[in-house]
């Protein structure tokens, strides 16, 4: 009875690495190196399934669109009390408008 010996993935690469660079095809390369090809095309098969994935995710550039900054809507009409006065604005009113109001009048 042949014992079975238990790779690593990283076994499993190097040995398909070896067989690429080999010249040989799967089969002779299974046969020179007494490996099982059914078992030798799945882990060759699933290997190159899993660094697919990572080519096909790493390296790629992710188009990234900037928020532009909109007034900030104000649901209700503001108020500003400035000593005795009172002003009621629009709710549509532009903050950098009022912000210019506020810094002119301090």
């Amino acid at each position: 009875m042949v014992k079975r010996k238990h790779r690593t993935s990283a076994e499993w690469q190097d040995l398909i690495e070896q067989q690429q660079n080999s010249g040989l095809n799967g089969s002779a390369f299974c046969k020179q190196h007494r490996l099982c090809k059914k078992v030798f095309y799945a882990r060759r098969k699933e290997l190159g399934a899993k660094a697919e994935a990572i080519r096909s995710t790493s390296g790629q550039f992710v188009q990234i669109k900037p928020v532009i900054d909109q007034p900030a809507v104000v649901s209700a009409a503001p108020v500003l009390f400035y000593r005795d006065s009172r002003l009621q604005l629009p709710s549509n009113i532009d903050t950098t408008w009022v912000a210019s109001l506020m810094k002119a009048l301090s």
